[in-house]
């Protein structure tokens, strides 16, 4: 079975409805430039985030992390930014933008399984934020283009969890085609 599917199952007791991904990324030119007005030349990465999602019929948040072996709760009325919630705060960032955006959401299981080492500049954080939109997006059939859904990581990223980050991670985990890299003037 699959590894994300199967811990989700172990961990709720149900099967996810929605299994989403999104890849991580390298720069082969331009590193830093996305922030700072220049060109980047990224590209998408065979490593990957993925996310399972469930519905609830409650407004709980549960979020449980593979790798991490941890468990992070949340409710939707409450959802607010918790240093101790490290990881977390990534996917609680993606449902608070949907939910300013006056999208009616209700409660979800996630879980959260990834190969992107993290701490090397591969944009893990970008993929876990686009891969938890997808799957919201799939969930509750919201029409997100894109773009706008790129734009919504990154508001979630600098906004919520508090980094400053450029477009450019969250840009290329979103578009990236495979086998292609993509010329980006920040």
């Amino acid at each position: 079975m699959d590894p994300v599917k199967q811990s989700h199952v172990e961990e709720y007791g149900k099967a996810p409805e929605i299994i989403a991904s999104a890849p991580g990324r390298v720069n082969l030119i331009g590193e830093h430039t996305d922030y700072n007005d220049g060109f980047l030349f990224p590209m998408a990465i065979d490593f990957t985030v993925r996310v399972a999602i469930s519905r609830r019929k409650d407004s709980h948040l549960r979020f449980y992390s593979v790798e991490y072996k941890d468990r992070k709760r949340a409710t939707l009325p409450t959802l607010r930014f918790r240093k101790e919630d490290r990881w977390a705060n990534y996917p609680k960032g993606i449902i608070a933008q949907f939910l300013e955006r006056g999208q009616a959401l209700g409660g979800m299981d996630l879980t959260i399984h990834g190969d992107i080492p993290q701490g090397a500049g591969l944009s893990s954080s970008a993929a876990l934020e686009v891969a938890t939109a997808l799957a919201i997006q799939d969930l509750y059939g919201i029409e997100v283009g894109r773009e706008d859904l790129a734009k919504l990581a990154q508001k979630a990223e600098n906004e919520f969890v508090g980094v400053k980050s450029g477009i450019v991670d969250q840009f290329i985990s979103r578009l990236a085609k495979e086998g292609h890299a993509m010329l980006l003037d920040a």
